[in-house]
């Protein structure tokens, strides 16, 4: 009796035990079900990516199928919402649903990576980044000719860039000998460095600056152009009137002597396309800028956009 005692003790201890590591397992697929990773900690960078085009929505789909099939995940369970490339950065940025994250996927990269060709992985972070001008074309305007300017700046500047990229399209850099990029870094302290002590490259000294990101909706109130603030102009002064070198308080009707408004006798003119508007209502040129870009590159906001709209359909 005793030894059958111990052996059913035994077995309600190992039974006892087992429940206790299935609800284990349990409570963690419940959390991880119920987890949510933030935007940035979703996407995941493919740098210098090589593929010309790519058909987002069946590379999304083969992924999700190899990630079910290899990690045996239920058909309704995806972990890809979202593939989007940047046709000026070369990069193809991933985007997890809202369950996992970039560290999963670089977890599996086995898994995905016969569908990309790519330089290296980097999750999404805050980067510093630095415009640098002067960058001679005939040089680096090539191929591999990015790789070869990071290494350059990397010798004989003791920087660590993150990532390197022009800052004009091909056709733009074709017709020029000089071009500007830029340079991403992962700490301020790497930027203020460069922007402060400027750049050696090919055996020259190179203008850097602060990179800012272009808002081609901001028009300024001076010379009455776009992309740049009416602090930052260097341009002579335009009316919003009539198109001539005053400012708008100096707009002054010889008939009537209205002054710093538009009049009767006023003949109302658009600087920037010259046709019979104020200036500050020029709608002509913000459509062609942005018509410009759509075809060159998708900005971070449409990016962004894209992805989430993607992610909620997915997560639905």
């Amino acid at each position: 009796m005793p030894a059958t005692s111990a052996r059913s003790q035994s077995r309600t201890h190992y039974s006892n035990q087992n429940k206790k590591k299935s609800d284990s397992q349990s409570t963690v697929a419940n959390s991880a079900a119920v987890s949510s990773f933030s935007y940035r900690e979703r996407r995941l960078i493919l740098v210098s990516s090589r593929a010309s085009s790519i058909d987002s929505m069946k590379t999304r789909d083969k992924i999700n199928q190899e990630f079910q099939k290899q990690l045996k995940l239920s058909d309704t369970e995806l972990v890809i919402a979202a593939i989007i490339k940047s046709i000026k950065q070369q990069n193809v940025v991933l985007t997890t649903t809202s369950k996992y994250s970039a560290d999963f996927l670089l977890q599996h990269e086995k898994v995905w990576q016969n569908c990309f060709e790519y330089a290296s992985l980097l999750k999404d972070k805050a980067w510093f980044k630095v415009v640098t001008h002067g960058i001679p074309t005939e040089i680096f305007n090539f191929s591999k000719g990015l790789d070869l300017l990071k290494q350059e700046i990397i010798t004989y500047n003791e920087v660590q860039p993150i990532a390197v990229n022009w800052l004009s399209s091909v056709q733009n850099r074709m017709s020029k000998k000089h071009a500007s990029i830029v340079l991403a870094f992962d700490t301020e302290t790497a930027a203020q460095k460069v922007i402060k002590n400027k750049l050696f490259i090919a055996g020259i000294s190179v203008r850097t600056a602060k990179y800012e990101e272009r808002n081609s909706n901001i028009q300024c109130q001076k010379c009455q152009k776009f992309e740049h603030t009416t602090h930052s102009c260097k341009s002579l002064a335009v009316c919003q009137f009539c198109a001539q070198n005053h400012p708008i308080r100096l707009h002054t009707c010889k008939i009537c002597e209205t002054v710093s408004e538009i009049c009767v006798h006023t003949v109302v003119k658009c600087n920037n396309c010259a046709d019979s508007h104020t200036v500050n209502k020029c709608t002509n040129l913000i459509i062609s800028q942005q018509s410009a870009v759509s075809t060159e590159i998708i900005s971070d906001s449409q990016l962004q956009q894209a992805i989430n709209q993607a992610s909620m359909k997915i997560d639905q």
